[in-house]
């Protein structure tokens, strides 16, 4: 009777959020994990930030360098983990989303780097080139094994994005020559990301 009961019991729900057709699924173990890839991200900038500080202002030790190097490598090291945990599932869109968000950690809303004059300076600069790549791996990989109806719904939210990203762009470009700041290129990386997921929820809807 107890096995019975247990074999009909229904499954525990997951949380799926549903981005471009039925296959592409994001779960609950999914989410964590890319929750978890952008905090070590935060992490890492922010221990290379207190770093730099200690650096430039002379009050580095030898034990200081060997913890703030040993914690830099367990943060990449575990953000590594969880991304080679999502490409053996082949959830490439959750390595789409973890790779975007752990680029975005290190963008800065200052002109100075975050390691500005020290040896880290520049490894820290093209550090985010890293999840970037596999971002962009991870999304033609899901292109690539997408079916028709879903390289349709990308095709087409790639166009609204497009024409949304060069209209903002353009329009912008015109608007500094009436004394507007310049802006950093992420910011029109941002506008493409988002128009991007607007035309996914669009285009997506049309056909269910």
């Amino acid at each position: 009777m107890n096995a019975d009961v247990t074999a009909e019991r229904p499954p525990k729900k997951r949380f799926e959020f549903t981005a471009c057709g039925p296959s592409v699924k994001l779960s609950r173990e999914a989410i964590e994990e890319i929750a978890l890839v952008y905090a070590s991200a935060i992490a890492l900038r922010v221990a290379a930030k207190a770093w730099s500080q200690l650096e430039t202002s002379g009050r580095l030790t030898l034990t200081h360098n060997l913890l703030f190097a040993a914690g830099g490598v367990l943060l990449i090291s575990l953000a590594a983990f969880f991304f080679r945990r999502m490409i053996r599932r082949r959830d490439y869109w959750p390595v789409f989303l973890a790779g975007a968000l752990a680029f975005a950690a290190f963008f800065r809303f200052d002109k100075a780097p975050t390691a500005v004059g020290t040896v880290l300076e520049k490894p820290l600069v093209l550090l985010p080139i890293l999840p970037a790549a596999i971002a962009t791996w991870a999304f033609l990989s899901m292109i690539r094994e997408a079916d028709e109806l879903e390289r349709r719904i990308n095709y087409q939210a790639l166009s609204f994005a497009f024409v949304v990203t060069f209209s903002a762009s353009l329009a912008y470009a015109l608007a500094e020559d009436l004394g507007l700041p310049r802006i950093s290129s992420f910011w029109w990386w941002l506008v493409l990301a988002v128009s991007w997921g607007v035309g996914l929820t669009i285009y997506s809807r049309k056909y269910r």
